[in-house]
């Protein structure tokens, strides 16, 4: 999931990597990410396409269910 959401950078072409295999991504590149996130909270269907790369309804049902707003 890390890779899928580009948060980690990935040495090899395993499906499914060793952590010797793998980095975080730099601070700027991980600050982006977050500031793009926050800036589309309030829109379920664009906030499930960062994250999953889709916008099909199922997805954005069911993550809907599962969110609990303060």
């Amino acid at each position: 999931m890390l890779r899928q959401m580009g948060w980690i950078k990935q040495r090899g072409s395993r499906q499914t990597p060793k952590m010797a295999e793998c980095e975080l991504q730099g601070d700027e590149v991980l600050l982006r990410m977050r500031k793009d996130l926050m800036s589309v909270r309030k829109d379920p269907e664009a906030f499930v396409e960062m994250i999953f790369g889709s916008r099909e309804k199922i997805w954005v049902d069911r993550c809907s269910s599962i969110i609990v707003e303060y």
